[in-house]
């Protein structure tokens, strides 16, 4: 499972069906929901890893062991449940789970991976209308993911524009999107190549996600002006 969980990590298979390479363009976040499919977003989970492989892998394990004590599922799983529970289910799930665990060392890896198991993976991104509490909730899984420096970019471009087509306020979105764009610059997977040994089709794969995340990140730079 673990070697299968990091494949998913590195190379996800989802083809994103928006990238809008002319970056003098204005960026048109109205297009971008529509032709994009928020549910093929990979996930960019950040462990807490030594530097021995062997070591990782458990962590890893242990950390995933961890994040499905709270009811959310293992990924291989996740399509499944989320055809089971709603949103609202999720978000009761995660805050309990949140509020118990406070202060154990691996709680922001549940973070990140519970609210991209809600953002991606359920409907709420699907709703409607100008309901207050899609928005805040939508407003909280962004924000943890922020706090958390996700580096799942498109995901949280996705966010930020239908917060936006939401009418959220737009200064509390320029500070998301700030503080996004701030760690971002720091982010090393946008600035070197992989070192992947596997294979040629994989090493590929990674790149091409670590190209298209590299224009996500770029295009949350848009809710700054």
């Amino acid at each position: 499972m673990i070697k299968y969980f990091f494949y998913l990590l590195l190379a996800s298979s989802s083809l994103f069906s928006f990238c809008n390479n002319d970056r003098d363009v204005k960026f048109n976040y109205k297009e971008f929901i529509l032709k994009t499919d928020y549910r093929k977003f990979p996930p960019y989970i950040k462990f807490n890893l030594d530097r021995d492989l062997a070591t990782r892998q458990i962590q890893v394990k242990d950390q995933m062991n961890f994040v499905v004590s709270s009811g959310f599922p293992y990924l291989e799983k996740v399509e499944e449940w989320s055809g089971k529970y709603n949103w609202e289910y999720a978000d009761s799930l995660y805050k309990k789970f949140i509020s118990s665990n406070i202060h154990h060392p691996s709680i922001d890896v549940f973070r990140q991976y519970g609210s991209f198991v809600i953002l991606a993976k359920t409907t709420l991104l699907d709703e409607k209308g100008k309901n207050e509490k899609v928005v805040q909730t939508t407003k909280f899984y962004v924000t943890e993911l922020m706090q958390t420096k996700y580096k799942g970019y498109g995901l949280l471009l996705y966010g930020i524009a239908k917060l936006n087509e939401l009418n959220y306020d737009k200064k509390s979105i320029k500070t998301i999107a700030a503080e996004i764009n701030e760690y971002s610059k720091k982010d090393a997977s946008m600035t070197k190549k992989p070192n992947i040994k596997y294979s040629k089709e994989l090493r590929l794969q990674v790149e091409r996600n670590d190209s298209l995340n590299n224009e996500y990140r770029k295009k949350i730079t848009s809710f700054l002006n």
